[in-house]
């Protein structure tokens, strides 16, 4: 249906054909008449008209000519253009389509068609116009409704994790005393189902930062072998444990460190195994690591991860890695789960430049692989690389100074004060970012040697994280300041660091990122001595492990390295051999 309202522009440079166009077109729509091209662009700065009738024959500059330079401007681009003119041959109809014409007409014409045409294309736009406003409205709303989410799984996450930090923290404190056998045992089974509450949580927040296409890769240097190290140790006595057989197969052509994310890539082959033992009732776990390709600048590294277990059919391998997702509604209420780890090792895979492939057969088992690039650490490059070695084993640090705690949370102030004491650091407790800041401002004012670290919470009373942060660092003061925090969300830790702070611990933490996160600003003044009372902790732990037979006892394997003399009951334990490693323990604890 025609519209008054609709502006359409006339170009050409015979007078008469301006005339009737404009008395063909007028009763239907406003007509802007104009003799040549050049006159076109002058009446673009003042309007954008809603269709263009253009002629090809023209002095100066003809249309095909005026029809490029419109499509090359993005603000007359989507103006559809009618070709209008006497050239009928097939070469010169072609070659206005294929600059960009929406129609190409030839005189002369029927007014009446011409109408329809022109209707027709203005109907096109209209409708153009229309799905592009929906779909506008549309991606507005999928904002509004993530950043809802993303605000629920902030609070949900925080919500979980206070308390987990309590948990957490208060069942390692008590597990570093001296205690009973059974209540060992009670307490090593509360932090084992706290950490894999906390594990479904983070898979929860991972998978919200794949969909909104934020995860987080961080390129350090590190050894590849002390990952397929970790991973052996984790999962050979579980494997043993489930009455399974697990190979482990490593590559050693790698001499040096890697380039890559190590947290990551301990992420997916966690995830992988886990897997692997949780779906193989009976059989073999097979684990390789092999270097495909390499040279002075890189390698190619392959890792297969292959069970005997239940399998797949091709059905359940179409849909294993889409998000919250397993290979039957069965399986869930069988091996437990949520159905994210798949996802989420998928997805960082691919982040870090590999795609994993799947081989899967029902009943007989299922291989997982994929091959990641890795560099080498370049000369020049060895100072941006330089990290400080991280804590792995029994012995801890020992550390002097003041740290002051911002955390208005009574449960988590008394978790945070325990861990910091036991590493020979005194804490100043604050209640809220305000009282923070008025105790650091005191300091500088009475001259006061200024605090060795500050950790910060976010989400306090009368001033948050943020502002204490702000106002702590605009006092010219050099305290560094670590978040402490269970929002940590990659989107709440970027504006952490914006806000000045140095990194973010997230609770609920251990004692070990506890030592790890110091040892990035203090430096040890010691280190406990490997037969003080931690020796003769593991050694109590291993007693009843050694009495039940307990596959378990390899677990502790990294540990007793650390206790003098320990050579001889490591080797009886890793030969499965519990009678020998039984009197070699007994004769080992009346040494400690």
């Amino acid at each position: 249906m025609p519209n008054v309202n609709k502006r359409i522009v006339i170009v050409d440079d015979n007078a008469a054909n301006l005339a009737v166009g404009r008395n063909l077109l007028k009763p239907h729509y406003e007509v802007f008449p104009v003799p040549s091209a050049a006159k076109l662009f002058s009446i673009l700065q003042k309007f954008i008209p809603d269709l263009i009738l253009l002629d090809v024959n023209m002095p100066e500059m003809n249309g095909y000519e005026a029809i490029k330079i419109l499509k090359a401007d993005q603000r007359f681009a989507n103006i559809p253009v009618i070709f209008l003119t006497a050239k009928n041959d097939e070469e010169s109809e072609m070659e206005g389509f294929d600059l960009g014409a929406a129609d190409y007409i030839t005189k002369p014409f029927s007014g009446p068609l011409l109408l329809r045409r022109i209707a027709s294309h203005l109907l096109l736009v209209q409708q153009n116009n229309d799905l592009q406003d929906y779909a506008e409205n549309l991606e507005a709303k999928v904002r509004e409704k993530t950043a809802a989410k993303t605000v629920f799984l902030a609070n949900m996450s925080h919500e979980l994790r206070t308390p987990m930090n309590s948990i957490v923290g208060f069942t390692e404190l008590a597990l570093d005393d001296s205690i009973s056998h059974r209540t060992r045992d009670y307490l090593t089974r509360i932090l084992d189902s706290s950490k894999w509450l906390l594990h479904i949580i983070n898979d929860i927040l991972d998978i919200t930062s794949i969909e909104a296409g934020k995860v987080e890769i961080n390129n350090t240097a590190f050894d590849l072998y002390e990952i397929i190290d970790e991973c052996e140790k984790m999962f050979v006595p579980k494997a043993t444990e489930n009455g399974l057989l697990m190979n482990v197969t490593s590559d050693t052509s790698i001499k040096e460190p890697v380039v890559g994310d190590p947290v990551r890539l301990r992420q997916v082959l966690i995830n992988l195994l886990s897997n692997a033992i949780k779906f193989t009732g009976k059989g073999v776990i097979d684990f390789k690591m092999e270097v495909r390709d390499i040279s002075e600048e890189r390698a190619s590294v392959y890792f297969e991860v292959k069970d005997s277990g239940i399998g797949m059919t091709p059905e359940q391998i179409d849909v294993i890695f889409n998000p919250f997702t397993q290979a039957e509604s069965g399986t869930t209420r069988r091996y437990g789960g949520a159905g994210l780890g798949l996802t989420i090792t998928k997805n960082i895979i691919e982040i870090m430049g590999g795609t994993i492939s799947l081989v899967s057969t029902p009943g007989a088992g299922s291989t997982f692989s994929f091959e990641l690039p890795f560099d080498f650490v370049k000369p020049e490059e060895e100072a941006l690389y330089e990290t400080k070695s991280i804590i792995h084993g029994l012995k801890k640090p020992i550390f002097e100074g003041v740290v002051l705690l911002c955390e208005d949370n009574s449960m988590n102030q008394l978790v945070a004060v325990e861990f910091l004491s036991k590493v020979g650091l005194k804490t100043v407790v604050a209640d809220n970012g305000k009282k923070g800041l008025d105790i650091v401002r005191d300091r500088i004012r009475k001259k006061k040697k200024q605090f060795d670290l500050i950790f910060m919470d976010i989400h306090m009373p009368e001033m948050d994280g943020l502002d204490a942060t702000r106002n702590i660092l605009e006092l010219d003061s050099d305290v560094p300041i670590v978040a402490l925090t269970a929002n940590i969300i990659p989107d709440d830790v970027e504006t952490y660091i914006e806000a000045g702070m140095k990194e973010c611990l997230g609770k609920p933490f251990t004692s070990l990122e506890l030592w790890n996160c110091l040892m990035n600003y203090l430096e040890p003044v010691s280190w406990q001595s490997e037969d003080e009372p931690g020796a003769h902790d593991v050694l109590e732990r291993l007693m009843p492990l050694l009495q039940e037979s307990d596959a378990e006892c390899m677990s502790l394997i990294d540990e007793l390295r650390l206790v003098p003399g320990s050579e001889e009951l490591i080797k009886h334990i890793e030969d499965f051999d519990h009678t020998l490693a039984l009197e070699s323990l007994k004769k080992l604890m009346a040494c400690h």
